[in-house]
C-alpha cells in the first residue's frame, strides 16, 4: 500500500493484479480471455497476470 501511494504521481506505473504493478509504457498487449489474462512486457519476453477488475482499465490505457 506505502509503494502505491509513493508512485500516485507516476501516472505511467499501474496496477494489473493485487501482487503486481507495471509500468505501463512497457506493455506492448493485453492477451487472454475473461478467466485469464496477461500483460505482454518488454517484445513479449515478459507475462503478467491481469485481474479480472483490471482488464477493462488496462485495455483502455492501452488503446489510448
Amino acid at each position: 500500500a506505502q509503494v502505491i501511494e509513493a508512485l500516485q504521481s507516476c501516472p505511467q506505473i499501474v496496477r494489473c493484479h493485487r501482487a503486481f504493478i507495471v509500468n505501463i509504457h512497457h506493455a506492448r498487449r493485453i492477451q487472454g480471455n475473461s478467466r485469464a489474462c496477461n500483460l505482454k512486457i518488454y517484445n513479449d519476453e515478459i507475462e503478467v497476470p491481469v485481474a479480472r477488475s483490471y482488464i477493462k482499465t488496462i485495455q483502455e490505457i492501452l488503446n489510448s
